[in-house]
């Protein structure tokens, strides 16, 4: 469960940034189901793309995305493990599709 916060602007014609901040409630769960711990995460994102208007009823906006989790507590050792393999830091592609209102 989290909360999170977005802004969005427009930087020059149809190029826009964006910063997202998500505040994750985590609970972990094993395979067998049994309760391994609670942890908190700070989840960031910034995104660079590009926005297309499909007609007045739909936009697309291709995006590249950096994200970054500067806080992740409370996670089990098996978590931490599987944790530890990545960096805190990750380039993604994004695609978005939405409509206006």
């Amino acid at each position: 469960m989290g909360v999170g916060l977005a802004y969005q602007r427009f930087l020059w014609g149809n190029i826009y940034s964006a910063l997202h901040a998500t505040w994750f409630k985590q609970e972990y769960v094993g395979t067998s189901g049994a309760k391994l711990g609670d942890g908190e995460q700070l989840f960031l994102t910034l995104r660079l793309g590009y926005h297309f208007k499909i007609g007045s009823f739909a936009f697309l906006e291709p995006n590249v995305a950096v994200t970054h989790w500067p806080i992740n507590t409370g996670l089990p050792s098996s978590f931490q493990a599987q944790e530890d393999r990545w960096g805190k830091f990750q380039v993604e592609p994004g695609l978005h599709f939405g409509f206006p209102f």
